[in-house]
């Protein structure tokens, strides 16, 4: 039998292994940007990306603040969130299981097995814990929250662990927030016993202490939304909600478990097969997170981060439709055939092998993507460990990797897309045409942030080498004798490039002017 406590430890085992595995290939630069506000409230400058600057540009306020302490301490901010992550891992495999043995009481066989087996096969979560990202921390927060709200209408008691759940989602990324309305929605109007007092409680919990913590971040930022909103979002039109229905899609079919459970959704129907209170507690959960996923627009990093809080709960509604529905069609006088027999087999080994083969179905979907990413995101990490002794001190630098940059050469940074910078995420134009969140980019608001270095790649030319600051010559020479040994040239303030032109690539410098700090 597959015992919590023995699939927490193999689960957290495999996932470091896997974690360690590919720790080289899943650099994030994004990851940076919360390591950048945790070391800022280190150093006592307060939740900020710039000194003095109040942009929340970084949403994931309980990661950044869990940090923090770590932070001052010297510690590795990426160790230390990746192991918490694994063991998010672990604890959703362990609940998952833990739950599949109660329904299955009498003969559970290795469907016990079945949800730790996907769960420790899911390059998703292996990816975005080693990422060192809130992705995985976010998505076992769901879970755990679905999870406490099922055991608590199933026992009948008052909803306070879900409800204090949902909060540690909700601070851990602003899309807790449709969690908390979904599952208020579940203990109203999918709950029989004292509906109103339940839903009423939840309510008064969860808004009493979330609505404390967004008072103070009205106050502290002036902004209903997180400046990130802002930043992606422009005028909402047709064309972003297209993209985000088709981010659905494409996520669905390449996590295979929610395209499984909408076609067994459909032969349930068929069946004329009741839904059980865990089904219709999934079904409005993933419901609320694919409204928020289409109405934001989709994401462009690999393994669609923002379907994966739900993806475990599809797979465990997989499960739950799966195991009833053969006696559901026997009792519809239908029979059973095909999948349903081999089910009915309950072979370990082919169950097993089955959710292994269908969780590795998602590698094919952003492998080639994951490690394009990873492998650009190792070079800006060279790239920035080069150029820290060789940028001024009093040197404000505008870029676009904010993350790793900003981190690792620690000085003055106007973000070109506007994630850490008021002044250009607040720019109105049409977005749904490009990249989600990298839309607002300096070629349409490069008036809004002049800098004293601000570059832009180039062929380089003698017409524009012409034109290049002294102090972007004189970076660029001292770079070439830094990096001599290893024949590379450094793009002056931002980035190393290899290139197979005779002369580098480069970055042609702007004339200096006034910035104006945005968000003060």
């Amino acid at each position: 039998m597959a015992r919590p406590g023995k699939v927490f430890i193999l689960l957290a085992g495999s996932a470091t292994a896997l974690v360690a595995a590919l720790w080289r290939f899943t650099t994030s630069d994004d990851a940076y940007i919360t390591y950048r506000y945790a070391r800022n409230i280190a150093r006592g400058l307060g939740p900020v990306y710039n000194a003095g600057e109040r942009v929340e540009g970084c949403t994931a306020f309980f990661h950044m603040i869990f940090l923090a302490p770590f932070m001052y301490a010297q510690a590795n901010p990426r160790i230390i969130s990746a192991l918490v992550s694994i063991l998010g891992i672990a604890m959703i495999g362990a609940l998952g299981a833990a739950w599949i043995a109660r329904q299955r009481r009498e003969r559970p066989g290795a469907w016990p097995w079945f949800y730790p087996a996907v769960i420790g096969t899911s390059p998703a979560l292996v990816y975005w814990a080693a990422a060192g990202l809130e992705t995985v921390w976010f998505t076992a927060a769901v879970f755990a929250a679905v999870m406490a709200a099922e055991r608590e209408a199933e026992c009948k008691a008052w909803p306070i662990g879900s409800a204090l759940l949902v909060l540690l989602a909700s601070l851990i990324r602003p899309d807790g927030l449709v969690l908390a309305g979904t599952i208020g929605l579940f203990w109203l109007l999918v709950q029989k016993e004292r509906p109103v007092a339940k839903a009423a409680v939840f309510g008064t919990i969860f808004g009493t202490l979330f609505g404390a913590y967004f008072f103070w971040r009205f106050s502290y930022y002036g902004y209903l939304l997180p400046n990130t909103y802002y930043a992606k979002v422009g005028r909402h039109d047709a064309m972003m909600t297209l993209r985000g229905i088709l981010y659905v899609a494409n996520a669905s079919i390449a996590g295979v478990f929610p395209a499984a459970a909408l076609w067994l959704l459909h032969r349930a129907r068929r069946a004329r097969m009741p839904l059980t209170r865990f089904e219709k507690l999934a079904l409005v959960v993933l419901g609320g997170q694919v409204f928020q996923s289409a109405w934001a627009g989709g994401d462009f990093m690999p393994f669609f981060r923002f379907m994966l809080p739900v993806w475990p709960l599809s797979v465990l509604l997989v499960f739950s439709l799966a195991t009833r529905l053969p006696d559901a069609r026997r009792r519809d006088g239908r029979g059973s055939a095909g999948f349903w027999r081999l089910a009915g087999k309950r072979s370990r080994a082919v169950k097993i092998l089955l959710a292994v083969h269908l969780a590795f179905l998602f590698w094919n979907s952003s492998g080639i993507k994951a490690l394009m990413s990873g492998a650009l995101s190792q070079t800006w990490k060279r790239e920035a460990k080069a150029l820290a002794p060789l940028v001024p001190e009093d040197a404000t630098v505008a870029a676009m990797a904010i993350g790793l940059y900003g981190y690792l050469v620690d000085r003055p940074l106007i973000d070109m897309m506007g994630v850490t910078d008021a002044a250009i995420a607040h720019t109105t134009i049409a977005t749904g045409r490009s990249f989600p969140g990298h839309e607002k980019t300096q070629q349409r608001v490069r008036a809004l942030a002049p800098a004293r270095f601000h570059f832009e790649l180039r062929e380089p030319d003698d017409r524009t080498a012409a034109r290049l600051l002294p102090a972007h010559r004189r970076l660029r020479h001292h770079a070439r004798q830094h990096r001599d040994e290893q024949k590379r040239s450094i793009s002056t303030g931002l980035r190393v490039r290899q290139s197979s032109h005779r002369r580098p690539l480069y970055r042609r410098a702007c004339a200096p002017r006034e910035y104006r700090p945005s968000g003060l």
